[in-house]
């Protein structure tokens, strides 16, 4: 691609836009760009869709030695898009050798977002960046949660992101990270190494690589049921989950064992019913598009179920068990004969 130059002088209403490009042989790009926009609104016949808002944004854009930096001051207001809306926002982001080697210095506030339906407020992002990595901070609040996270973009061949610390908390209970974990970003893929959460008392882990083929790990030990407010503040159960599965594969063509087992569940169904704890136990093996099933649940002297088949994925998410194979349940009670 030969170099070349653009310059922009663009004026659509309230809308601004002013500067100039040069971009060399390898498309690294150099030069200014100002926007002042009073009412993005302005632009939603151009862009098709429902814009809004004020915006002021001055980038700079750098090719030193082949690499290729960006500068960032933004500031918007009442900004509307499709499916996101910001309150305020307020960013100056420095970013060099994004294609190489990056760094990162960055300042992000945003008072109030709201996106595909979901509310995130007082979302604070900052950055600071070095040769060796670039630490981070970030906050926000969204469903209730108070979220908190730490750690560092290392530069290098695959580009790794290190978690350091995270925790989610709502009504005194909290979802956080039991130890420092990694994601790794070679060609395609993403590498997760050491990712292990603590629910309450319980632990989830997950290692692996996911991509256009899969090999995961997931564990779930000594999960208590009643961790399920945190996300869900109106779940009522109580109970233990340990689960374990392998998946690998491409999407639809998937393979590994599983199992699972929920001790002493208790659910407003079975109290109101008069049900002891139920006890329920599980295990598989997925093959393509179905997973075996072998499953007993138990509830107490005279009350036991069994099944026993393939669960196979139907189009538009429905699942069945086909009759072969399948053992019918049956409840039994003192009463039954």
């Amino acid at each position: 691609m030969t170099a070349g130059t653009s310059r922009r002088r663009l004026a659509i209403g309230s809308v601004r836009l002013n500067g100039g490009l040069t971009l060399d042989p390898a498309s690294r790009a150099a030069g200014r760009l100002t926007l002042a926009a009073r009412n993005l609104d302005d632009l939603s016949a151009l862009a098709l869709t429902k814009l809004g808002g004020q915006l002021d944004a001055d980038i700079i854009l750098a090719a030193p030695d082949g690499r290729q930096d960006v500068d960032l001051k933004a500031r918007g207001a009442r900004l509307v898009g499709p499916s996101v809306s910001i309150d305020k926002l307020d960013a100056t982001i420095g970013a060099k050798d994004i294609y190489g080697r990056p760094m990162l210095d960055a300042a992000v506030a945003i008072d109030r977002a709201v996106a595909a339906g979901e509310t995130i407020s007082a979302i604070r992002f900052d950055s600071k960046g070095a040769p060796e990595a670039s630490a981070f901070t970030l906050s926000a609040n969204a469903r209730g949660f108070a979220l908190k996270g730490a750690g560092r973009l290392v530069p290098g061949e695959p580009l790794k992101l290190e978690i350091a610390s995270f925790d989610a908390r709502r009504d005194g209970r909290a979802i956080t990270l039991a130890n420092p974990a990694s994601f790794s970003f070679p060609a395609s893929r993403v590498e997760i190494a050491g990712l292990a959460l603590m629910i309450d008392k319980g632990r989830v882990t997950l290692d692996g690589r996911a991509g256009e083929t899969l090999d995961l790990r997931l564990a779930a030990r000594d999960v208590p049921l009643s961790a399920a407010r945190i996300a869900v503040p109106s779940l009522d159960l109580s109970g233990t989950l340990n689960a374990e599965a392998q998946v690998k594969g491409r999407p639809g063509d998937l393979s590994g064992p599983w199992k699972l087992r929920i001790a002493r569940l208790v659910t407003p169904e079975t109290r109101q019913a008069g049900l002891p704890p139920v006890e329920i136990a599980g295990e598989g093996a997925l093959k393509g598009d179905a997973t075996s099933v072998s499953a007993t649940v138990n509830a107490g002297r005279g009350a036991s179920l069994t099944l026993r088949g393939r669960l196979r994925s139907m189009p538009r998410g429905r699942s069945i068990f086909p009759p072969r194979g399948v053992s019918m349940p049956r409840w039994r009670t003192p009463s039954s004969p």
